[in-house]
């Protein structure tokens, strides 16, 4: 689920499914609103539809994380997945700041990694829930999800509490060799991530990497002149072509 605010005040919201071992030959697709309300429904011959909400709520940030929910119906089997989404829009201005909604939005928070001392990743949802907690209850209004993609659970807890949320991609304290095979892979790794989060109210900044731009311009960790050019493929060009494909909306930053 995309969706992007247009200049009349409505919201443009693109609801795509994709379907495995065989297709149905309709599908019906609902939009609902946070209380659970079916505000827009459509019957297509795939798994694709375009509605538009006449002045939607705006997820807000703390101050109004409201969420609606679409869901695709495939007719004939019954099997249906239901995706939360939020309706907002922002922007960053080197001198100004964060702007959500037309309305500046300080961004004051903490950085987390998904782990427990004595567990590891292997922490449960109430743990997650706990950390999300603790983290709103401070005052934040921002978390940075270090220094990879953390569990789906975390994120809709981000939603529904509006904690605006940096995300790291996948790379951390070292420099790489862009093989046309390891491009190859990190690209599917890049779009697989992107869409899997895209849709989430709270995600407001894609992060290329953690603390590696500064190494580099210092030599550290650098050994010949192709890793700095690769280092510059990499977050200048591979990831932000990737995302104004598959999430122009959000905004990019190369390095922490």
């Amino acid at each position: 689920v995309t969706s992007h605010l247009n200049e009349d005040g409505k919201a443009e919201v693109l609801v795509q499914g994709k379907v495995s071992g065989g297709q149905s030959e309709a599908y019906k697709v609902q939009i609902r609103n946070g209380e659970g309300e079916i505000i827009l429904e459509a019957n297509t011959e795939k798994p694709e539809k375009v509605f538009f909400i006449d002045n939607p709520r705006v997820w807000n940030g703390k101050k109004d994380p409201y969420l609606y929910t679409a869901k695709m119906i495939m007719e004939g089997s019954g099997d249906e997945v239901s995706t939360r989404f939020g309706i907002r829009e922002f922007y960053v201005d080197a001198e100004t700041g964060f702007f959500l909604n037309q309305e500046s939005y300080p961004l004051r928070g903490v950085s987390r990694h998904q782990d427990r001392q004595g567990k590891g990743w292997a922490i449960s949802e109430e743990d997650q829930r706990e950390d999300a907690m603790l983290i709103h209850e401070i005052g934040a209004t921002a978390v940075r999800l270090a220094h990879y993609q953390h569990a789906q659970y975390f994120y809709d807890l981000c939603d529904e509490l509006g904690l605006m949320v940096w995300q790291d991609f996948m790379f951390a304290c070292a420099v790489y060799d862009l093989t046309p095979d390891f491009e190859a892979n990190i690209r599917e790794e890049f779009i697989d991530n992107v869409k899997r989060l895209r849709h989430h109210a709270s995600l407001g900044l894609w992060c290329g990497n953690n603390e590696m731009e500064m190494f580099v311009k210092q030599g550290e960790w650098v050994t010949k002149p192709s890793e700095v050019r690769d280092y510059l493929f990499m977050y200048e060009r591979v990831i932000p072509e990737i995302l104004k494909k598959y999430d122009p909306e959000t905004f990019y930053w190369p390095a922490s």
